[in-house]
């Protein structure tokens, strides 16, 4: 099946968005920011545990992936979700990392035909920087979108930052025991010289997102979201600018957020 956008912008696979119990409440935030920034008609699907107690939005659907039995048993509860899933791509990212800008699709929809045009093994399509990030070559220019494909020697050529994935691919690399992060470091080698593309852009990014929660590498020190006093962190990495404050004072207004939160 061939992905791509629908006039109305949304994509044809689907969008999957991890969560726990312990951050449920930063998908309020999270809901409000995607429905701004890409549509309130792209179908979403939480994948979490304990299911909120609060509506969600018409467009978003929640599924339960069992008990929460710990970190440890990421890779085995996501594997068996994706066991499950008829489609071959999907994208898949996590509920801190928040949208902060309206997304480009004219550079999306150059990535997608560019994957198709050069029928390449795809791994993944990284929807923000982390292609640019690292080691990487350029290989077209189309539409003011600086293609880019991450070399195969480079480091984190898996990443689960905001990304289009080959299902095949991705279950590869769920390993009994894998946490997010061991998913990310110890398939490292594994991925290099793998002979798949890891698809980007060098400008003109597709997404511009923050990491709202920050734990500077260990995770140990964000144990859960307190929605009465973490800091939370509002700029976009992908460009290092702030998220525009209408949408601050949008969240402070709906009781997403509160001052508390705001560094």
């Amino acid at each position: 099946m061939v992905i791509n956008l629908n006039r109305d912008n949304t994509i044809n696979c689907p969008v999957l968005i991890a969560t726990s119990d312990e951050y449920l409440d930063l998908l309020k935030p999270f809901f409000y920011l995607f429905n701004e920034f890409w549509s309130a008609e792209q179908p979403v699907t939480i994948l979490g545990y304990k299911k909120p107690t609060f509506g969600l939005p018409l467009n978003f659907t929640f599924e339960s992936l069992g008990e929460q039995r710990g970190i440890q048993f990421w890779a085995e509860d996501v594997k068996k979700y994706l066991c499950n899933l008829k489609d071959d791509y999907f994208i898949y990212t996590a509920e801190d990392l928040f949208l902060t800008r309206p997304v480009n699709f004219k550079s999306l929809k150059t990535l997608l035909k560019f994957w198709h045009t050069e029928g390449l093994d795809l791994a993944r399509i990284g929807l923000g920087n982390t292609v640019r990030n690292e080691e990487h070559t350029h290989v077209g220019k189309t539409d003011g979108c600086d293609i880019i494909i991450q070399n195969q020697l480079s480091n984190h050529r898996i990443s689960l930052q905001w990304s289009l994935w080959n299902k095949k691919y991705f279950m590869k690399h769920l390993h009994k025991g894998y946490s997010q992060w061991d998913f990310e470091v110890k398939n490292m080698r594994d991925c290099c010289n793998d002979g798949f593309t890891v698809l980007g852009s060098y400008n003109n990014l597709p997404l511009g997102h923050c990491n709202a929660l920050q734990s500077v590498g260990n995770v140990a020190s964000i144990n859960s979201y307190q929605p009465t006093s973490s800091k939370l962190n509002f700029t976009d990495i992908t460009s290092g600018l702030m998220i525009e404050q209408k949408y601050i004072q949008k969240l402070l207004k709906l009781n997403f957020i509160n001052q508390n939160n705001l560094s």
